[in-house]
């Protein structure tokens, strides 16, 4: 069944979470962060470890909300230790593919310079002045990320980029 995104009481019910939510959203950024940091081991092709590192860390933020992990029943450790829920909103079972749909945005921050790491060390290939394609591409998914925030805090539901793809939102549970 679908929710109608503009019930007021909707609304005001997924406003009470949006703490909670950011709170959530910063364990597992953390999470994400402590996996790629693990493989930033020093002086032994740290650039590709690292990057390893990051891919694991933005599979993780790709993937979190559709685990399959009993303990953590359809949603991110983050959502979990704060009691949140991203639902599926035709009232399916939140999946792997659902969740990748539902974070690209947000993993690519993590999934892109891991990739990079990975295949050319991070070499910046210059454009203009002293920015390079790695960082213009990286700092775009950065702002991305901000943009999603945004849209999280103004959205009458709550939803951003993400929910709207994925066709999932977030509440209380």
């Amino acid at each position: 069944m679908a929710v109608a995104t503009s019930d007021p009481s909707l609304a005001t019910r997924t406003r009470g979470v949006l703490v909670r939510r950011a709170g959530a959203f910063a364990l597992d950024a953390a999470v994400a962060l402590f996996v790629a940091l693990v493989f930033a081991i020093p002086d032994v092709a740290k650039e590709r470890f690292f990057g390893f590192g990051l891919l694991l860390g933005g599979l993780y933020l790709l993937l979190r909300d559709g685990l399959p992990l009993g303990f953590l029943r359809g949603r991110s450790i983050g959502k979990r230790m704060l009691w949140l829920l991203p639902i599926r909103l035709g009232g399916t079972v939140m999946d792997l593919q659902t969740s990748a749909r539902r974070n690209v945005t947000i993993a690519m921050v993590f999934l892109f310079p891991g990739l990079a790491n990975l295949a050319f060390g991070y070499r910046q290939i210059v454009l203009a002045g002293n920015i390079g394609v790695n960082d213009a591409l990286l700092g775009f998914f950065a702002l991305l990320v901000v943009v999603e925030a945004v849209l999280v805090l103004v959205d009458p539901v709550a939803r951003r980029i993400g929910d709207r793809v994925a066709d999932t939102r977030v509440i209380e549970g």
